[in-house]
């Protein structure tokens, strides 16, 4: 195991390249004192720092990259390789921009909502079968199920729902 500062945090706590965070407010111990993490409710590692009276919520993975993974082009994101929130191992993160991490997402089956289970959707699975089949107009169709005519149309020409 290695072990570098926390950027930003130099003094007050350091992080090991397997993503474990240390206080070197040594009390009586003389040691460094390993920190409890947090998991949100999404899955993310996370830690509290404090520096001058101010305390931050702060990724596990991102200060982990920050010290051990080298990052040349300043990109801005860090990426799970194996998709696991939680791994944030040195060897498993990678400086990435936020369309690379989209597509990784999708890539790798993190990401693979469509249709109805996509978080923007406003139409079910039956809802396009039935526009499909109509033979309402666009407008008219837009107007039963309250989207914009433009939705329609991309639904009956399986621009949209191509899975469907």
């Amino acid at each position: 195991m290695r072990i570098k500062p926390v950027r930003g945090y130099e003094g007050k706590y350091e992080v090991s390249n397997t993503g474990r965070i240390f206080s070197l407010n040594y009390h009586s111990t003389g040691r460094r004192q390993e920190m409890k993490l947090q998991t949100n409710r999404i899955g993310y590692v996370k830690i509290m720092l404090s520096k001058n009276g101010e305390t931050k919520l702060i990724s596990v993975h991102r200060i982990v990259a920050e010290a051990f993974v080298p990052n040349p082009l300043n990109l801005p994101e860090v990426n799970h390789d194996d998709g696991i929130k939680s791994n944030n191992n040195d060897w498993n993160l990678i400086w990435c921009t936020q369309p690379d991490n989209q597509r990784h997402a999708f890539k790798i089956g993190l990401k693979d909502k469509k249709g109805e289970a996509h978080h923007n959707a406003k139409l079910i699975n039956e809802n396009i079968i039935e526009i499909r089949q109509s033979s309402l107009s666009i407008e008219r169709l837009a107007i039963k199920f309250n989207v914009n005519p433009a939705t329609i149309y991309d639904v009956l020409n399986h621009r949209t729902w191509k899975h469907i």
